[in-house]
């Protein structure tokens, strides 16, 4: 098995797209982009806040 790492810039494009995508579908359940973004950004302080208590419960 041959496994690429991809380069840091080639992650960041790839988050990124994953970023308009999220924002695309929020747009299209009816709210605005300023909107979509927040909520992204919620969404992912979210995510933050279950990898810290995870890391928390190990240690």
């Amino acid at each position: 098995m041959n496994l690429k790492i991809p380069t840091p810039e080639e992650s960041f494009r790839k988050w990124t797209s994953n970023m308009e995508w999220r924002i695309e579908v929020l747009m299209e359940k009816g709210f605005t982009k300023d909107q979509a973004i927040e909520l992204l950004k919620v969404y992912m302080l979210g995510d933050l806040e279950n990898i810290f208590d995870a890391v928390n419960s190990i240690g």
